[in-house]
């Protein structure tokens, strides 16, 4: 049963400016793994602003805007395939779906009644 849905989309360039801006936004916003992640993917912007719209349509989702980012953790499984990891509080049980296209990232996420 599907308890909430949230959506989210973002400018890549204008969230690489706020990035570049604010570097520290890193640790505040990215996991441990997916910090790694975006390293071993020679720095691409596009994974980190894939990754913060994707937690943004999360937080929606939860209709709850007190949770940390950095401890929604978002990585792929063996098929590439999205998936999302509570590092702290509730397990939650979410679905999601990230795409980017030149300019833009959109993200889906589906909070499932577990």
């Amino acid at each position: 049963m599907i308890q909430g849905i949230g959506c989210d989309i973002l400018e890549i360039k204008r969230f690489e400016k706020t990035f570049q801006t604010f570097p520290s936004m890193l640790n505040k916003i990215f996991s441990k793994n997916e910090i790694e992640e975006y390293h071993k993917r020679n720095n691409d912007i596009r994974y980190l602003a894939s990754r913060f719209c994707a937690k943004e349509s999360i937080v929606k989702s939860l209709k709850e805007y007190n949770y940390n980012l950095n401890t929604i953790e978002i990585l792929n499984d063996d098929n590439n395939v999205p998936f999302v990891k509570f590092l702290k509080g509730p397990n939650h049980k979410v679905l999601i779906s990230i795409s980017y296209e030149k300019e833009y990232v959109i993200s889906y996420a589906t909070l499932l009644c577990i």
